[in-house]
């Protein structure tokens, strides 16, 4: 990766890790984000250019990426990253803004704008999903095709990538391809979009032995029983347990990067009677947050 400014070398290893997760993400979902593009042409090439970017990024740093940008939707992508480094989320946008000659809202130019407001990763893809969702209401083309921006949709994935939503080897070793996709605007598939903490739950509900209808009804069934909460870094696992353990069977908690507590400080705070399961150090993330708590 390319050298990082002086005094935020200690951080390229975890920020290594994010843009590997990004790129790997939207690799997986390319041939997706190519059939989405209909603005500004439909030559469905979306994907493959913001690959390439994001590719040229990883390889010699934001002037790799600006060089190395293809099509309107790498350019835009090789601005966000240019003015990520250089002064973060709000520059980002401005130099986006001012690459294109004239802005259409809806595009991933609004999805990049809502995504920068967000306080860290996870409410910037929460942000970016539902902006996403609104694109169609500002840009007549989406609406027209039943579709939502293809920039928007990969920039979703990116940020999705980087979270993995360290989860990707717990979902492999239980036989689970993580996905993170977002439905057509005028119906198509639908995907369940769950918290990592709940789809882990409810990937445990899954029997491949069972026909695909039984296995819809356990996995809804299994996310509907399943309660929440993340703690962020710096904050207080004790506080959060104890408000989801109020009834619960089993609390299943994920620690993050950093995160200060062992397993056994972990299950004392745990009320009796209630089982605990701790996945420990196995879950990397953006350092943002140190525990993810499922309860059942």
């Amino acid at each position: 990766m390319h050298p990082l400014p002086e005094g935020r070398q200690g951080h390229e290893g975890r920020l290594t890790t994010l843009l590997e997760g990004a790129i790997a993400h939207l690799e997986r979902h390319r041939v997706q984000v190519n059939e989405l593009n209909v603005f500004p042409v439909a030559d469905g090439d979306t994907g493959d250019n913001m690959l390439a970017t994001l590719r040229a990024f990883r390889d010699a740093g934001p002037r790799g990426a600006l060089t190395g940008a293809r099509g309107n939707s790498g350019v835009i992508l090789s601005q966000l990253l240019a003015g990520l480094v250089d002064g973060g989320p709000q520059e980002a946008v401005r130099r986006a803004y001012a690459a294109v000659p004239e802005p259409i809202e809806g595009t991933m130019l609004t999805v990049a704008h809502d995504m920068a407001a967000a306080g860290d990763l996870e409410e910037a893809l929460q942000a970016g999903r539902d902006s996403l969702r609104r694109g169609p209401s500002l840009l007549p083309a989406l609406r027209e095709a039943g579709v939502v921006d293809s920039g928007g949709y990969a920039l979703t994935l990116m940020v999705a990538g980087a979270l993995a939503p360290g989860f990707e080897a717990l979902f492999a070793s239980l036989g689970v391809e993580a996905v993170s996709e977002v439905a057509p605007f005028d119906g198509g598939s639908v995907t369940v979009i769950a918290e990592p903490q709940a789809a882990l739950v409810a990937s445990l509900a899954f029997d491949a032995a069972r026909p695909p209808e039984e296995n819809s009804a356990a996995v809804l069934e299994a996310i509907a029983r399943v309660r929440t909460a993340s703690v962020p870094a710096g904050g207080d696992l004790a506080a959060a347990v104890a408000a989801l353990s109020d009834g619960a069977e089993l609390i299943t908690v994920v620690t993050g990067e950093d995160a200060p507590l062992g397993e056994e400080e972990i299950r004392a705070l745990v009320p009796p009677g209630v089982e605990v399961e701790v996945t420990p150090g196995q879950v990397g993330g953006d350092g943002s947050w140190w525990w993810l708590i499922a309860a059942e």
